[in-house]
């Protein structure tokens, strides 16, 4: 019932108001035309004219009621029903007035709660783009895995809550389109990561394949979202989150056909000396390959770890 009201604009309860005056107004002054309408209480032989009768049928559907004329005869009738129906109509515009207004508070307080709920999402995002980033300096494959995962349930979680509001909310306007937007910005620059990721050669196959189907989420969220918003930063965006995906594909295959080599870190970062440091045996002398084992621990290359060996040694005498 309340949204059938909320449906109706007021022109169509004022439509209805007069048209009720207007039709009432004609059933009074042909009722009184035989004496079964209205008679004055002021002067009983008096004539009922049509302007008497539009003033006794506004004064009963607004239910002023001055006294000056009453209704007779079939007139009573008639009279009531003009009644009931001015208050039914008084009533629904009076509730459409709470409803809108309430509507609208509601309205504000869901705008609110899911830009708060969006920011904490891009914050998140945020978040591991800069954690996964820090991860790859570092050399932390295991750690790499583990926000691979994450970020499939993530990009999985941010899908949902496009589709539920959607579908149950209000996803109208420029402020849905900033906010979804502001998501999407690091969705991509997660899948600039993640492809990144896909194409290294330290990573093994299950740990590959994790990244992929992240990448799937992200692009699943990028069409949902262009389905949703025509935004034309919307669109590019999702479109290089799949240009994305696709250049990590067509890279591994290439790598897997031998026609491409996979790519190695071999970035020397204060990050990867730390993480060597940490694993060199406090005693001296080292054995003669100490190298090697941390390479094969931390799934670098021979050469990397002893630069990395060779440059702790140096700062360590200096």
């Amino acid at each position: 019932m309340v949204k059938l009201i909320d449906k109706k604009s007021y022109m169509f309860f004022i439509k209805w108001f007069i048209g009720g005056v207007i039709a009432y107004w004609l059933i009074y002054f042909g009722l009184s035309c035989i004496d079964m309408g209205i008679k004055s209480t002021i002067d009983a032989n008096a004539s009922i004219t049509l302007m008497d009768s539009l003033y006794f049928s506004v004064v009963t559907i607004s239910s002023l009621g001055y006294g000056d004329f009453r209704p007779i005869s079939v007139g009573r009738f008639i009279a009531m029903t003009e009644v009931i129906y001015g208050l039914v109509i008084i009533a629904l515009i009076v509730s459409k007035l709470a409803s809108e207004r309430t509507s609208t508070l509601v309205r504000l307080t869901y705008t609110s709660d899911v830009e708060k709920r969006l920011r904490e999402f891009s914050e998140e995002n945020n978040k591991k783009n800069h954690e996964l980033s820090q991860a790859l300096k570092a050399h932390d494959f295991e750690k790499v895995h583990e926000l691979s995962e994450d970020f499939k349930i993530s990009f999985s979680a941010y899908l949902h809550f496009l589709t539920f509001h959607s579908r149950e909310g209000e996803l109208e306007g420029k402020w849905a389109e900033k906010a979804f937007l502001r998501l999407l910005r690091s969705v991509r620059d997660s899948s600039e990561l993640l492809s990144k990721v896909v194409r290294l050669k330290q990573i093994n196959s299950k740990e590959r394949l994790r990244c992929n189907k992240a990448l799937n989420r992200a692009v699943q969220f990028g069409n949902a979202l262009t389905q949703r918003f025509e935004e034309g930063n919307i669109v590019g965006n999702a479109n290089h989150i799949i240009k994305m995906k696709n250049e990590a594909n067509v890279y591994y295959e290439r790598f897997r056909s031998g026609k491409e080599p996979a790519v190695e870190l071999t970035e020397l970062t204060d990050a990867l000396l730390k993480r060597v440091e940490e694993r060199l045996p406090t005693e001296q002398p080292w054995e003669r390959h100490i190298h090697k084992v941390i390479a094969k621990e931390l799934r670098i290359s021979n050469s990397l770890a002893h630069k990395a060996i060779s440059a702790i040694v140096a700062k360590k005498a200096a």
